[in-house]
């Protein structure tokens, strides 16, 4: 079962062992300990300071027309900075983040946030790509980039009451992405280079965070008048308020939603300590104008007939049981809503109460509990699959292995079913059948870093270094690491017996890296 454990140490370590041609590590997957709440670095968060979810709010214009505006593709901002060039900001943005380790790799989770999230772009009136993530840090925050990039805490979900309230805050960050925030912040300030321009966003949305870093930053980077760049910023998020409520409800969602998670953050925090303050009340300001103009706005859409909200609590609770810093706590938790009967969704409950018996290491109670949801729910391939993971971390490989072929005969086309299918394949060292299982993965399904990781793996052990370091050239280029992956393909290239195909790929593939490398130079990029 995929955990909340990001991108280890450990497992870039083994990956790295391959492109040695060190095929003799154990079939053990490194599992790496729970990640209770966390926090991301400071670079880390320094680069996020170019995304739009940074920006404070303002109040709802009512006055302004309900129906979405999208900016015209050809205006001028257009010339400052390109879709493509928003593209790679967004890619970069992530790639950094995964290279963070805050990216968390879970199946259920990701297809849960993928499933909302474009659900909301669906009815948002926009042809651009997203991509949504989880980051792995329980404070309460979203942020979007140019490009479609989209993360999303964990302590977003832990801390919205309804999957309206959840929706709602990514509407908010999907409008920044479609009405081009980032290319009209950028025109806001002028004929600057992309590079300084991009540069000059980022300084005035950190500052927002931390004035005195702020300043400093700014002053690095030229004599720009910060208060611009924060009242143009302000009007983003207007904009983004305005338009996302259209967007719920254009989807099916509450719209009221935005208001009364704003309000209830407010106020659960009107007297804290302001260090304490969630980070997205100290990024996106809420005023009581604001709370009541939203409502307002809200007020304007006819009710809607809520769609079912099982799979959000369903959601909610496996993130509480596998972030809880001690399991114990989580264990307890579950366990009193259950006995007490103090719970939205009982089956949300028994489903968290399964994880946090698995975690404090209480296997058999946690098979039973487990066996019982996926009689309760056989269509449920998220239940068979803690199934799996309770056998695999009771040291039952050969048994999760049964259940997972079972499985996977159950659920064929599932996502997650696959890929954990090929992760416990590599585990028990069938490296043959992993290797036709990602294989066909491809032709199926999006591959990203995790994907190759895997790939490389299965690749390596089971004979064929070649395929093992194209691999691993893709999966270095997805954590922004262009030097590695051309160093990959350097020595897949020199390593020995190279056919017209993989030869041909190599090449292809190390030409395209050099374009990016030198272009990340002329902007000023590291690696």
């Amino acid at each position: 079962m995929p955990r909340l454990e990001p991108v280890t140490a450990a497992r870039v370590a083994e990956s790295v062992k391959i492109s040695r041609m060190n095929m003799a590590a154990t079939g053990e997957r490194p599992w790496g300990r729970q990640v209770g709440p966390g926090r991301l670095p400071r670079r880390l968060l320094l680069a996020l300071g170019l995304t739009l979810g940074l920006a404070p709010a303002m109040a709802l214009d009512l006055h302004a027309p309900v129906e979405i505006e999208l900016p015209d593709i050809g205006d001028s901002t257009a010339s400052v900075l390109s879709p493509r060039e928003e593209q790679r900001i967004g890619e970069e943005l992530t790639a950094a983040v995964r290279r963070a380790g805050a990216m968390i790799e879970d199946g259920p989770l990701e297809d849960y946030l993928n499933r909302v999230g474009h659900d909301i772009v669906a009815n948002a009136e926009t042809t651009q790509g997203f991509n949504f993530f989880w980051v792995n840090d329980t404070r309460i925050n979203a942020f979007a980039a140019p490009g479609g990039a989209v993360g999303v805490n964990t302590g977003l979900i832990l801390n919205t009451q309804n999957e309206s309230e959840f929706a709602s805050v990514l509407a908010h960050e999907v409008s920044h992405v479609t009405q081009r925030h980032g290319a009209r912040s950028i025109e806001a300030r002028g004929k600057l280079s992309v590079p300084m321009a991009v540069a000059m966003v980022g300084a005035i949305l950190a500052g927002l965070a931390n004035p005195q870093a702020g300043q400093a930053a700014i002053a690095a980077v030229s004599a720009g008048s910060q208060q611009l760049g924060i009242n143009f910023t302000r009007a983003n998020e207007k904009e983004a308020d305005r338009i996302g409520i259209q967007v719920l409800a254009r989807a099916g969602f509450e719209p009221r939603a935005m208001a009364e998670f704003f309000e209830r953050l407010q106020m659960a925090n009107r007297y804290n300590d302001p260090a304490a303050i969630p980070e997205y009340l100290r990024t996106h300001p809420v005023t009581l104008n604001r709370v009541a103009e939203s409502r307002s706005l809200a007020a304007r859409y006819p009710p809607v007939r809520l769609r079912d909200e099982r799979e959000f609590h369903l959601m909610r609770a496996r993130t509480q049981a596998y972030s809880a810093d001690r399991p114990e706590d989580a264990l307890v938790m579950f366990e009193t809503a259950l006995r007490e009967g103090k719970h939205v969704d009982e089956l949300a409950a028994r489903y968290g109460y399964t994880i946090a018996l698995m975690r404090t290491g209480n296997f058999d109670r946690a098979r039973a509990e487990a066996e019982q949801l996926v009689r309760d729910h056989p269509k449920r391939s998220d239940f068979g699959l803690e199934r799996v993971e309770i056998e695999k971390r009771a040291g039952r490989a050969e048994v999760a292995w049964k259940l997972m072929e079972e499985l996977n005969a159950r659920h064929p086309n599932d996502r997650s079913v696959v890929l954990e299918r090929a992760d416990l394949a590599l585990a028990t060292e069938r490296y043959d059948i992993a290797r036709r299982i990602l294989r066909d993965y491809s032709f199926r399904f999006e591959v990203d870093a995790r994907y190759f990781r895997m790939l490389a793996q299965a690749e390596g052990r089971g004979g064929s270094l070649v395929e093992s370091r194209i691999a691993l050239a893709e999966y270095y280029f997805r954590l922004g690491d262009l030097k590695r992956s051309l160093e990959q393909l350097r020595l897949a290239r020199e390593g020995g017996a190279v056919d017209i195909y993989q030869r041909s790929r190599i090449e292809a593939r190390s030409q395209q890296f050099e374009v990016l490398l030198a272009e990340r130079a002329e902007r000023g990029g590291g690696m």
